[in-house]
């Protein structure tokens, strides 16, 4: 049986099936130069750790699951915090390190005009799995979301079915008055680094949301969180 793409977490099974195979197209896209890219760099032609599940030999019809541990917690921040209470710490801030270049840190977001644009996010829980705590007026912790989608999907989502995600920010928000032009950035997005150079950001140029998932390092788009899990 072809292996076929599913939303993530089989979430949104009203989707047309148009919209659903265009997800699949794009994804299998992914994939294919993701292999071809790994090719390259493994010139001994040694096995490489990644595969496409959409090539006729990609993916065995029997086949043994294997467990897997991941814990979820950003490696770099666990790796530079001197405890784990320092490194929980590190995760709630909110920031645009994200956005750095190898070069130089960025610094702010502005739009077109020059204007100073708040685009902070979670900017160092860099896997597919982020968290915020809310904490009532005396500090106490009362929930914490956890959310588990990468921006890609939401950026496409918007593109393919605004009106969905503009439903998701008025149930997320409490606001029913929301509309998708609301959430389009309304020009361009600039991002300042500390050596003066500028640069477009995808991050905050489909939409002009609240909260973000960000999966490959920047948020494409700025969605409300859907919650997996809260306790």
């Amino acid at each position: 049986m072809a292996w076929k793409y599913s939303t993530p977490g089989h979430e949104d099974s009203d989707l047309p099936d148009g919209i659903k195979d265009l997800w699949h197209a794009r994804m299998a896209g992914i994939a294919r130069d993701g292999v071809l890219e790994l090719s390259q760099q493994e010139s001994d032609g040694g096995i490489i750790p990644f595969i496409d599940p959409t090539a006729p030999s990609g993916v065995p019809d029997q086949r043994r699951p294997t467990p897997v541990v991941w814990p979820g917690f950003p490696a770099q921040v666990a790796l530079a915090a001197s405890d784990p209470q320092q490194a929980l710490i590190a995760t709630e801030d909110h920031g645009i390190s994200d956005l750095d270049s190898r070069s130089s840190p960025a610094v702010e977001m502005v739009d077109a005009s020059g204007a100073p644009i708040d685009g902070r996010v979670r900017h160092r829980q860099d896997e597919y799995l982020e968290w915020e705590a809310e904490h009532d007026a005396d500090g106490r912790l009362v929930a914490v979301t956890f959310v588990a989608e990468g921006h890609d999907y939401w950026s496409f989502l918007f593109e393919h079915a605004p009106e969905k995600v503009a439903k998701m920010f008025q149930d997320s928000t409490g606001n029913g008055s929301i509309q998708p032009d609301d959430l389009r950035a309304k020009s361009e997005i600039i991002v300042v680094h500390e050596n003066g150079r500028r640069q477009s950001s995808a991050r905050a140029s489909t939409t002009g949301g609240t909260s973000s998932t960000r999966g490959r390092g920047s948020s494409t788009c700025r969605t409300p969180p859907t919650p997996c899990a809260q306790s």
